[in-house]
């Protein structure tokens, strides 16, 4: 009788236990093609929820749940130690406290600023690349970008400089930025080839702009797989790092970086190709 009473206490205590999300990875993910797509035709061919399927078919240690969120909810949560993984981002000193890091999952090229063909602002590039300060120092132009995206301690320090001429809207669309410049409310936008190419090919427009580079800007960016900074997280990186690099240089492992590239012109996606080469090389 004590047994069987002492068996109903422990599974009373059982069930009063908190659900924890221990043996599941939460992917979040704001619904923002190309990076994620999470519902539609194109649902799950997102450049991260490649990345994303890529270590669902490998942690099958664990249960996959994808959760839709924005990157600041992501933030705040990671704050309240709730536990997450994002793939695709980019490293920010306030993002490395609050998340542990991948070994580098995908390199793409570095954001562009659009301008309409004929623009004065081409008499200003040198070999296909811009000095943003000297185009915001001189004054005469304006140009719209997202606000809360990375585009680099440089280029943020620059638009602080020049609040009144970079107009910083949150979450603006690419077709609102494309029309902008088209319309000629604004003299120019910032955004990365891969994302506007996607906009461009979904809805059927002409791209019939000029992307220069930024020199205040690496032509390539590194981006990461992240998950919260708690011993949960840690463990989850840790196995991501293993199937990365048991995957390296493999067709799987090539997709992963090369996704970006899908929508970009022949020279652009050769350029990966070689890109590629170039980081197994290194790494």
């Amino acid at each position: 009788m004590k047994s069987v009473l002492f068996f109903l206490v422990f599974v009373a205590a059982l069930a009063a236990e908190p659900v924890r999300a221990g043996d599941t990875i939460r992917w979040g993910g704001a619904d923002n093609p190309p990076y994620h797509i999470f519902s539609g035709p194109g649902a799950d061919t997102g450049y991260s929820d490649i990345v994303r399927i890529f270590f669902a078919d490998r942690l099958t240690e664990y249960d996959h749940r994808k959760v839709k969120m924005t990157l600041a909810r992501l933030m705040e949560n990671a704050r309240n130690g709730e536990d997450y993984c994002y793939c695709n981002l980019r490293r920010t000193p306030e993002r490395e406290e609050l998340f542990h890091y991948s070994d580098v999952t995908a390199v793409t090229l570095g954001p562009r600023l659009y301008v309409r063909k004929g623009s004065p602002i081409l008499d200003m590039a040198e070999h296909g690349t811009v000095s943003l300060e000297s185009l915001l120092d001189s004054g005469r132009y304006a140009g719209v970008a997202e606000t809360g995206r990375s585009f680099g301690p440089d280029v943020r320090r620059i638009f602080e400089k020049h609040k009144s001429s970079v107009l910083l809207q949150v979450c603006p669309d690419v077709a609102q930025k494309f029309e902008m410049v088209h319309n000629n409310r604004v003299d120019f936008f910032i955004e990365y080839p891969f994302v506007l190419q996607h906009y461009v090919k979904t809805a059927g427009k002409r791209q019939d702009l000029v992307p220069l580079g930024i020199a205040e800007h690496d032509p390539y960016v590194l981006s990461y797989v992240v998950c919260t900074k708690t011993d949960f997280g840690k463990r989850v990186i840790e196995r991501i790092n293993e199937e990365l690099r048991a995957a390296k240089g493999t067709p799987a492992h090539r997709e992963l970086f090369e996704t970006p590239a899908r929508d970009l012109d022949e020279n652009s996606r050769r350029e990966y190709g070689e890109l590629y080469g170039k980081f197994l090389e290194m790494n």
